[in-house]
């Protein structure tokens, strides 16, 4: 009797484990299911451990809530997982445009809701759709979020609703005009986090040292490209050394924040079985790209340089001219990767340079590096009305800057400068092998 009892206790605790358990269980799925209805446990357990995202930006407010405020409507894009990143990007800006122009519309509608008669609809409604594409062409990038757990991308975007700009009946008009209708691209602008890409260089008439240095240039134009919004399909092998001048002009359009740089073993490259293998270089970085929200050349810059190519030595003129009175820095983006102010200086103090009265840096002597036959270097020329902006403050002179360091640093003002880069070579015509 006394094991009969044992036996039946056993019994029901065994039973109440497995029937809490099970309960349990389905308490965890069903507080998923209302947090991600169309995923599933194993679709998060499978992204969290193959996500390309990274993130260190806490969890933003605006996804939970989107802000409210009487001179602007926000709208919101989520995109789940998908190769390349680019791609994932601008479905999550696709998606944000999508609910924003919803908002628009009922927005526009709303101000002729009591204007509307039977005689006068067919003109209201051409002039709403008329307004709504006038407001459509002031959206703008605010925010983006990585979410690790889901691999999904956030986009937070907005317009302002009572912007002379976005909805004056000038624009309007110039809508109406035949060709002027077209569909919207929302232009990135802010921080594009986690842009992958890749670059490599053979070493052929070149050092290793130039190689590393053109392979990780490559990377960068191609990071900064994709969070533009271009898609480069092209071979990421570089052979012509004078594509570096087509990457360095690339580092105006957008400014590389952050890099986490990944150098791969050096291995061999044949272009076919008649020629033989040269070593190449190969660097994969994931980058935080930068895209100013420029305000248009109201300075009037002019920037030039004598000549485009110099010997080692020869006196390189820098001259700069604007239509307005401006705060001026010089920077040279140098061929060791790393950047350094040359104006204002201690030779050059006064940062300002005057309207209409053409400024020029003359004591410029750009050479190679040493055992080097010939480098690729820019000199980057940034003009701001504000004079807030000091570059001595945010810049040390003659500090060598890191690339991502420099740019991290100018992007914080980059919104209120106008900036020009010009890059040029330098040969050593005595170390020619």
């Amino acid at each position: 009797m006394a094991n009969y009892h044992i036996n039946q206790i056993v019994y029901c605790f065994v039973f109440c484990c497995i029937f809490g358990c099970i309960s349990q269980n389905q308490l965890s799925e069903s507080d998923f299911e209302k947090k991600h209805p169309n995923k599933t446990q194993h679709d998060i357990n499978k992204n969290k451990e193959s996500c390309h995202l990274t993130e260190n930006k806490p969890r933003s407010s605006w996804i939970d809530q989107l802000p409210q405020s009487n001179g602007q409507l926000f709208g919101m894009g989520v995109a789940p997982k998908q190769h390349p990143i680019s791609r994932q990007i601008q479905a999550a800006k696709n998606l944000a445009m999508r609910d924003i122009s919803q908002q628009i519309n009922v927005h526009v509608k709303s101000l002729y809701q009591e204007k509307i008669t039977s005689n006068q609809a067919p003109e209201i409604q051409s002039h709403i759709e008329l307004k709504a594409e006038a407001l459509l062409q002031g959206v703008k990038i605010i925010d983006q979020w990585n979410d690790l757990s889901t691999c999904d991308i956030y986009m937070l975007v907005s317009v302002d609703i009572d912007s002379d700009e976005n909805y004056n009946d000038t624009k309007i008009d110039d809508l109406k005009q035949p060709g002027k209708q077209k569909r919207v691209e929302l232009k990135p602008i802010g921080i594009i986090s986690n842009i992958q890409s890749e670059g490599s260089c053979v070493i052929q008439g070149i050092s290793p040292r130039q190689a590393q240095t053109i392979a990780i240039q490559r990377a960068r134009a191609l990071a900064i490209d994709k969070a533009s919004g271009i898609e480069i399909h092209a071979s990421k092998i570089v052979s012509d050394s004078m594509l570096v001048l087509d990457f360095i002009r690339s580092y105006s359009k957008g400014y590389i924040v952050r890099e986490k740089v990944n150098w791969h073993p050096v291995r061999q490259y044949q272009r076919n079985s008649e020629t033989p293998p040269v070593v190449e270089h190969h660097v994969s970085i994931v980058a935080d790209v930068y895209i100013p929200q420029k305000k248009g050349d109201n300075i009037g810059l002019e920037v030039s340089l004598n000549k485009s190519v110099f010997n080692k030595g020869e006196r390189a003129v820098l001259r700069i001219k604007t239509r307005k009175t401006c705060q001026v820095g010089i920077f040279n983006i140098q061929a060791n990767d790393r950047i350094v102010m040359l104006f204002p200086s201690s030779l050059f103090p006064n940062k300002t340079v005057f309207s209409h009265e053409p400024f020029e840096m003359k004591n410029l002597y750009p050479e190679p590096l040493p055992q080097e036959q010939s480098n690729y270097e820019a000199l980057f020329v940034c003009a701001s009305l504000d004079d807030a902006i000091d570059f001595q403050s945010l810049f040390s002179v003659d500090e060598q800057m890191e690339f991502s360091e420099f740019f991290r640093r100018y992007a914080t003002i980059s919104d209120e400068c106008t900036d020009i880069l010009i890059p040029y070579q330098v040969v050593d015509s005595h170390n020619e092998k």
